[in-house]
């Protein structure tokens, strides 16, 4: 049975953010990470020590614009540094640890032959807002306006691996798959998953068979309506925000619960003096076994809860 055993409003960080949009942890010096997309920043967080600052903006030139516009996603490689996904700019960029300026990772655009032999270059980016990482150095990333999910390789090629303009809800392999506005996105154990916000479900990329699939919780309560955002803990299990809700599909046995919503969140508001009201959870991550911090973006709050299973 699923349990929260404590929930906190981290307060070093009120007054800082205006509508964040992405959150992520950096485990090594034990820093949490926000897309605060309004104040066209990136907020950090010490959780131990309750250090907090914000990260440089400029962009190293050339490029088409300073500094970054608005980062809507926010992820880490471990091997490169924080990753953004910045709807203005409709670009990922990097900030590497010890620089000052930010830099785009796409260097090129892979290329497909049409039927009458001209070659066509795939499209950039429209409004990307969840990256994520493997251990190869590849960047994974929703392209939501363009309808597809995309890759950028070590070498900063962009390609697409599954999904056209041509929405609709199939699983199979990558190149007939439909999928439907993509949003959020976590890559492991050799499967990118995906938030599937047209259809309502998360689905998955399987790199091992080279299809996509679909998360089929076993569930009696409510089904999802619009989720946005999706994380995985360390024992497997599924978190998932959507509005003013979070639902947990339990690894061990399938199946898929509310663990947060406006009622839940009046109970625990009481029990931990929280004096705010569920608005609209647009991140979240679970860095730990039972630990899981989120985003609320109309709020302009984060927080931090524990948690059982």
């Amino acid at each position: 049975m699923f349990k929260w055993s404590s929930v906190r409003v981290l307060s070093e960080l009120e007054g800082d953010l205006k509508f964040p949009t992405g959150i992520c942890y950096e485990p090594v010096h034990k820093k949490i990470y926000i897309a605060n997309m309004r104040k066209q920043n990136v907020r950090w967080l010490n959780t131990d020590t309750g250090e907090k600052g914000v990260l440089p903006v400029q962009i190293r030139q050339p490029y088409k614009a300073d500094r970054i516009g608005q980062p809507l996603g926010i992820g880490i490689s471990p091997q490169k540094g924080i990753l953004i996904a910045d709807i203005v700019n409709n670009d990922i960029l990097l900030l590497e640890e010890g620089s000052d300026m930010w830099v785009s990772v796409i260097k090129g655009v892979n290329s497909f032959i049409d039927d009458s032999g001209k070659e066509i270059l795939e499209p950039m980016l429209n409004m990307p807002g969840g990256v994520t990482t493997d251990t190869e150095h590849n960047i994974y990333i929703n392209d939501f306006l363009n309808n597809r999910l995309r890759k950028i390789d070590k070498d900063g090629k962009l390609s697409t691996l599954t999904g056209d303009m041509d929405s609709g809800y199939e699983d199979g392999e990558l190149e007939l798959a439909k999928i439907n506005k993509p949003y959020g996105v976590f890559y492991g154990n050799d499967k990118l998953y995906f938030v599937d916000q047209g259809n309502n479900l998360i689905r998955y990329i399987d790199f091992v068979t080279g299809k996509v699939q679909t998360v089929k919780p076993q569930s009696k309560e409510v089904r999802m309506d619009t989720p946005v955002a999706m994380t995985i803990d360390p024992d497997g299990n599924i978190f998932i925000s959507e509005k003013n809700r979070i639902y947990c599909i339990n690894a061990k046995t399938g199946e898929q619960t509310v663990v947060l919503d406006n009622e839940i969140w009046k109970t625990l508001s009481e029990r931990f003096v929280i004096n705010d009201e569920l608005s609209y959870i647009s991140a979240l991550v679970t860095p730990d076994r039972g630990r899981l911090y989120w985003v609320d973006s109309n709020k302009s709050m984060a927080y931090s809860a524990d948690y059982s299973i």
